[in-house]
C-alpha cells in the first residue's frame, strides 16, 4: 500500500492538497475515482484525473498509468458541454439586404484588403464568438477565411443556398459586411466630397480610378478637381469666342460652336472609353478553353463529377479553382 497526493482544483481560485493513504496501485482508475469523489464531495462522473499532463483512462490501472507512491494526481472538474445556440433564420428581405450590402462593398477599392484580414486568428475568433452556431460549422469558417468565396455573397441564389445549408455563415456575413463598411468609412478616402446618393458616389470613385490610370498628374487631385478645371476651360473658351477680335465681325458664332462641339466630343469620348476598358479587361480575364478543360478535369479527379455544377462554380469564382471547389463542397451551387 502506498500514499498519493491529490491536487484538487475544483474552481479557478481554489486549490487543495489532500493526502490519500493505503492506495492499491493495481486498482482501476474508475474505482479510485470513487474515493476521490468522496474527498471532493462531487460525483465521480464530473471529475477528471490528470497525471503528468495526461488524463487517466477509467479502464487502466494506476500502476499502468505510471503512478508511484508519493506522486501528485491532479483532480479537475469536467467542463460542461456548451449547448449551441440555434442560429436565427433569415427572411427574404434579410437575404436581399445582405446581397445589396456585399454588392455595395465591391464598389469600394479597398474591400479585398479588408476581407483578407478575416484570416487573422484574432478577428476570426471574434466573429465566431458573436455568431451562434458558427463554431460547429467548419465549412462556414473555411469560407470566411477565403475572400474569393465571400465575394460570391453578392449573388442572391448563392446566398439563398448558404442560408439553407450554413445559416451561421449568413449571420456572420452580416457582421462582416457591417465591419468592412465601417472600415471603409474610416479610411482616408472618406474625406473626398460626397454626393447625394451612394450610387453616384461609387461612380465618382470609379471615375477617379480611371483618371489615376490615364494621367500621373491626377494622383494628387481630388475627385472634384477635374470637373472644376473643365468648367473653367469651357467658360474661358466661351468668353474668348464671344469677345470681338480685330477685323472679325461680332455676329459670327463659328468659334463658339466649334469649341463647344470639341468639348462635347471629348466628354463623350471619355464616357464611351470607360465601358470599352471594362469590356477589354473582362475579355482578358476570361478563361481559355484549355485552362477550363484542365480545371474541369482536376475537379473530376476530386470526385466532383457533375460538370454543370463544376462549370457554374468556376464561373462564379472567376476561374479560381480553389474557390470553385470550396463552393461545390459547401453546397452553395445548386444543380441546374
Amino acid at each position: 500500500m502506498t500514499s498519493l497526493i491529490l491536487g484538487m482544483r475544483l474552481s479557478l481560485f481554489d486549490f487543495q492538497r489532500v493526502k490519500v493513504d493505503d492506495v492499491d496501485l493495481h486498482t482501476k482508475v474508475e474505482h479510485f475515482k470513487v474515493e476521490v469523489s468522496k474527498k471532493a464531495n462531487l460525483p465521480k462522473e464530473s471529475l477528471e484525473l490528470v497525471y503528468c499532463g495526461n488524463i487517466l483512462d477509467d479502464d487502466s490501472t494506476l500502476n499502468a498509468c505510471g503512478i508511484k507512491s508519493g506522486v501528485m494526481i491532479h483532480v479537475l472538474k469536467k467542463k460542461g458541454k456548451e449547448i449551441p445556440k440555434p442560429s436565427q433564420t433569415m427572411s427574404e428581405i434579410d437575404i436581399q439586404s445582405l446581397v445589396m450590402a456585399f454588392r455595395a462593398l465591391t464598389m469600394n477599392p479597398s474591400y479585398r484588403s479588408s476581407l483578407q484580414k478575416l484570416s487573422r486568428p484574432d478577428i476570426l475568433d471574434n466573429i465566431i464568438l458573436i455568431t451562434p452556431g458558427l463554431s460547429q460549422d467548419p465549412v462556414a469558417i473555411s469560407m470566411i477565411q477565403d475572400p474569393e468565396l465571400l465575394v460570391r455573397m453578392g449573388d442572391i441564389d448563392t446566398v439563398r443556398r448558404i442560408v439553407e445549408l450554413h445559416p451561421a455563415l449568413a449571420e456572420a456575413a452580416n457582421h462582416i459586411a457591417a465591419a468592412v463598411h465601417e472600415e471603409a468609412i474610416a479610411a482616408p478616402t472618406s474625406t473626398q466630397p460626397t454626393t447625394s446618393s451612394g450610387y453616384s458616389y461609387s461612380l465618382d470613385a470609379l471615375s477617379d480610378d480611371d483618371e489615376m490610370d490615364s494621367s500621373q498628374s491626377s494622383d494628387s487631385q481630388p475627385v472634384g478637381a477635374r470637373h472644376a478645371i473643365t468648367a473653367a476651360q469651357l467658360a474661358s473658351a466661351l468668353a474668348s469666342a464671344s469677345s470681338p477680335s480685330p477685323g472679325v465681325s461680332q455676329d459670327s458664332p463659328g468659334i463658339t460652336s466649334e469649341m463647344f462641339s470639341q468639348a462635347m466630343q471629348r466628354a463623350i469620348a471619355s464616357v464611351v472609353s470607360q465601358p470599352n476598358t471594362a469590356e477589354a479587361s473582362a475579355e482578358s480575364g476570361a478563361l481559355g478553353q484549355a485552362q477550363l478543360t484542365q480545371q474541369m478535369q482536376q475537379m473530376r479527379e476530386l470526385g466532383l463529377t457533375d460538370d454543370a455544377v463544376n462549370l457554374q462554380a468556376l464561373q462564379r469564382a472567376q476561374g479560381n479553382l480553389h474557390a470553385a471547389i470550396e463552393l461545390v463542397f459547401s453546397g452553395a451551387i445548386s444543380p441546374p
